[in-house]
């Protein structure tokens, strides 16, 4: 099996879902940054307990001087206020994310990736956190829709694509077990084929195929069938 490579590499901006911070230690298994790596030359700059508020704040965030190409995945802590005075309010997520994705694009990024964020654990989450989620969930959808698709590039939909009763480690229910992080994996992979990546390489698998395959332009555009790309 061949697949596309960005020479550059990429870099992953995210929380600690990304970070891997709590990998198998936690029960979490291989993180997906990890999974990745074993394919693309990854740049991992995830931040343990960050929001799109505490990214948004620092131009260091974004600094990329080898026009690698950047995945961002944030929104988990923005709903639940972890370690911060409260929860992020979406239409400041929105900004937040505006901010970010506009910076990483005016530093070098051909263009940014943009995942909407997981959902919670069975249980684990309050109504009021649901609902933050999946008004961060539009506000990816509309930001996405904002910029010009070769800026700014609508990738998994994590937040419909794992299961709050299958995905998650039962000890928190913040972070993706073994089966959630090879699904985010799995799911970038499908959506990296259909970039302007410029090397090919060979061989290799995450395990259980997710597949985008030609809709994810039509569809991660604004279609109705938005949650069903992954």
């Amino acid at each position: 099996m061949s697949y596309l490579v960005p020479a550059a590499g990429l870099i992953l901006m995210g929380d600690s879902i990304t970070s891997g911070t709590i990998g198998s230690v936690g029960g979490g298994g291989t993180p997906y940054a990890t999974l990745l790596a074993a394919r693309y030359a990854i740049e991992n700059r995830g931040i343990g307990a960050s929001t799109s508020g505490d990214w948004a704040a620092n131009p260091l965030n974004t600094v990329n001087p080898s026009r690698k190409p950047v995945v961002v995945m944030l929104g988990t802590v923005d709903a639940s206020g972890f370690g911060h005075p409260g929860p992020t309010d979406p239409a400041d997520y929105l900004t937040n994310m505006d901010t970010l994705v506009t910076r990483a694009i005016a530093d070098g990024a051909p263009y940014v990736v943009v995942m909407t964020p997981p959902p919670r654990g069975e249980g684990d989450a309050s109504a009021s956190e649901l609902d933050r989620l999946a008004a961060y969930r539009s506000a990816i959808f509309a930001l996405c829709d904002d910029f010009p698709s070769v800026a700014a590039r609508l990738g998994p939909d994590v937040n419909q694509l794992l299961s709050p009763v299958e995905d998650f480690v039962p000890a928190d229910g913040t972070h993706p077990n073994a089966a959630g992080h090879a699904k985010i994996a799995s799911a970038l992979f499908e959506i990296f084929q259909l970039l302007p990546f410029g090397v090919v390489e060979a061989n290799g698998s995450f395990g259980p195929a997710v597949s985008a395959g030609s809709a994810f332009e039509s569809a991660a555009r604004g279609s109705a069938s938005l949650s069903k790309v992954i």
